[in-house]
């Protein structure tokens, strides 16, 4: 098995590393230098930003307690370090991640007919992690009157679309924690979205690409560097009037 991994010695330097990205497992061993037992379990269980929903391994001294332990997260496989092997390990994570992928297809039906409150107005959600393409953005829908919400990531992006019915979406390709391609895809399980315009906007200008981008549910793609004219002309193109 073959993936990229990054080593924290501490429960601080976990929680940085965390904050730089998203992994797609986390392997916590309980006995840490400056851990509290499951302080760290607490700290992930706590946040606001999905670190509760990666899937998690937890490596246990006390082989009694891994059924406790696992119980302490949907989300978590807990294996003994005592004889641990390579192969045990790896069927610990395949578990972990079997979870998680369970648990939110099941969160995903839950919404699919859930009856999402519609803004009042107008309204575009942009989904853009750059900070000056972002006020770029506002700038231009200002200028024509349009509402607007701004996130700066895929998981925000998800969570918004949960909460409120917007009307146009535009969709950075390159965010930090999920690409705009699978985000996309997420946002068109639920009903009421299954016909919203999402406009990706993105760099990437390869034919094969841009087929990868439309293939995920994109409505219509502007290319970057942002035309003012060519956006405005897009949204009123795909903007409900």
């Amino acid at each position: 098995v073959r993936m990229k991994s990054f080593l924290a010695e501490n429960d601080e330097s976990a929680m940085k590393k965390l904050e730089e990205f998203t992994p797609s497992l986390l392997i916590v061993d309980l006995v840490n230098p400056d851990s509290q037992g499951l302080e760290l379990l607490g700290r992930l269980a706590a946040s606001t930003n999905g670190w509760a929903k990666i899937p998690l391994v937890i490596l246990s001294n006390t082989p009694d307690n891994c059924e406790a332990y696992e119980n302490l997260s949907s989300h978590a496989s807990v294996v003994s370090k005592e004889n641990l092997e390579s192969s045990e390990l790896i069927i610990s994570a395949m578990k972990a991640v079997t979870k998680t992928n369970r648990l939110l297809l099941a969160e995903d039906k839950a919404v699919l007919n859930t009856e999402i409150p519609h803004n009042e107005g107008e309204t575009i959600l942009v989904v853009e992690d750059t900070p000056d393409n972002m006020e770029l953005f506002g700038w231009i829908l200002d200028g024509e009157s349009l509402n607007y919400e701004g996130v700066e990531d895929g998981q925000s992006a998800l969570n918004a679309v949960r909460q409120k019915k917007y009307d146009l979406i535009l969709m950075d390709i390159n965010l930090p924690d999920i690409n705009g391609k699978d985000v996309t895809r997420s946002i068109r399980k639920i009903s009421a979205y299954e016909n919203t315009p999402i406009i990706a906007v993105t760099a990437h200008a390869i034919k094969t690409e841009i087929e990868g981008i439309m293939d995920s549910g994109i409505t219509e793609l502007v290319t970057k560097p942002i035309n003012q004219t060519e956006l405005i002309s897009v949204i009123n193109k795909h903007l409900p009037h």
